[in-house]
Order: structure tokens, then sequence, then C-alpha cells
């Protein structure tokens, strides 16, 4: 008995220190290579580094298509300066799947030092592929700050009709997911009347609209004017039982 509650004991510490994943974090596939050569000692660190970068550009390109986020060119150069000066920043943690080295026949290898001859052999690439789990949270509030400006809002966000507890959660971490959105706390809270306060990056422009993509389709988000942004549970039509 004793020895069962000592493994329930330890079981329990895992669990609790396991690093949490979901919403604030997104797995990506990425390769990087770089090319071998006698002035290229760090070949490996290279690829590598190189395939960090693109794990957090292929983040950065999901991030910006899913959000509709729409950016100048001064402030995508910001950005990218930002992120890819040191991609490990936005990465939480990789794991390296495979690696290797891999001829480029159709690239000609570099010229040794010394010879007249340019080499046609074609050139010799070390490849690394990596599975890395993106701080999407982290990458979100940079592209917000950068493409916002800085400016802060804030919305009341009143929800009505919605009862169910699990239903208002998934409508949160809808709410929460959303790029500009910094922070949400509650108002006021009814049962079927629930009120909250959302700090936003920038002005808001958009804001109800970009919510209606986010969440279910079973609830319908309005403007209710004065930065206020209504959203209701739709009406579900009555079961036709035969």
């Amino acid at each position: 008995m004793r020895r069962i509650a000592l493994y329930s004991f330890v079981f329990l510490i895992f669990v609790c220190l396991a690093p949490a994943r979901g919403e604030d974090a997104s797995a990506v596939r990425a390769e990087g290579s770089a090319p071998l050569s006698a002035d290229n000692i760090d070949v490996k660190k290279e690829a590598l580094d190189q395939a960090l970068r693109n794990a957090v550009s292929t983040a950065l390109d999901a991030l910006v298509k899913n959000e509709a986020i729409a950016a100048d060119p001064a402030q995508s150069d910001s950005i990218e300066r930002e992120i890819y000066s040191n991609p490990r920043d936005f990465i939480l943690d990789y794991r390296i799947v495979e690696e290797g080295q891999i001829t480029h026949m159709d690239a000609r290898a570099p010229q040794m030092a010394g010879s007249a001859m340019p080499n046609q052999a074609g050139a010799v690439y070390y490849h690394v592929w990596i599975e890395a789990n993106i701080d999407r949270a982290k990458l979100k509030g940079l592209v917000s700050r950068m493409t916002e400006g800085g400016a802060t809002s804030f919305f009341r966000i009143v929800i009505l009709g919605v009862n169910d507890y699990g239903a208002f959660q998934g409508l949160l971490t809808s709410l929460e997911g959303i790029t500009v959105v910094n922070d949400i706390s509650y108002d006021s809270f009814y049962r079927g009347n629930i009120t909250l306060t959302a700090r936003i990056n920038g002005n808001g422009q958009g804001l109800s609209e970009r919510i209606a993509r986010e969440v279910s389709p079973r609830f319908i988000v309005a403007s209710g004017g004065n930065r206020t942004i209504l959203i209701k549970a739709a009406q579900e039509p009555p079961s036709t039982g035969r």
C-alpha cells in the first residue's frame, strides 16, 4: 500500500512539472542546410540555425494568414529582423528528426584554395530536419506590437444567452487566441449575461469581424457601439422528431 502511494506521489510530481502545451504553442517541422567546405567548420550549427529560423518563419506565416494581419513593408522588415536575429527566443523546444550530408549535383562545389580549375563534381550540403514547438504567444505579442505601433484600447465584450460553462470556456479560449487581444478580465458575471473587458493592441478596427471569424458559428457577433461588442448564442432550430 505504501509503495502504491509512493508511485502515485511521484506520478503527480511528473504531471505537475510537465511543460504546458496548447493554444500558446504550435509544432512546426523545418529543414536547414549549409554547404560543406574547408572554411565552414561549424556546418552543423549553421544548418541547425537555418532550420530554427525556417521554423519560426513558418509559424509567422501561419499566424499572419490566420489572423489576416496587414503589415506594411517597414513593419514586415522590423518583425523579420526581430525574429530572425535570434530565433531561439521564440522556440520553446526542438528535436532533430534527421541529419546528414547530401550531394547536390545541380550546384557547383566551392573552389578549393590554390586550385585554378573549378570543382564540377557537385556541392555537398549538410542537412538538418527538426520538429520545433514555437512560442505562439510571444510571437503573437511581437507581431501585434509591431503592427499596431504600441497603442492600446479597451473594449467591452457582452456575452448573451450562454448558460453552459463549457461553451463559455470555448468562447473565451477563442477570444484569447486573437492576436490583437492582449488581456481579458471579468467585469460582471450573471447567468446568461457576462461582460468582459478586453485590452486591445491598436484601435480595435475590424475587431468584431475578427471575432466572428474565430468563434463557433453557434454565436452571432455584432458591434454594440461605443467600443462594445455583442456576442449572442444563436437560436437553434427546434428538432423535428418523428
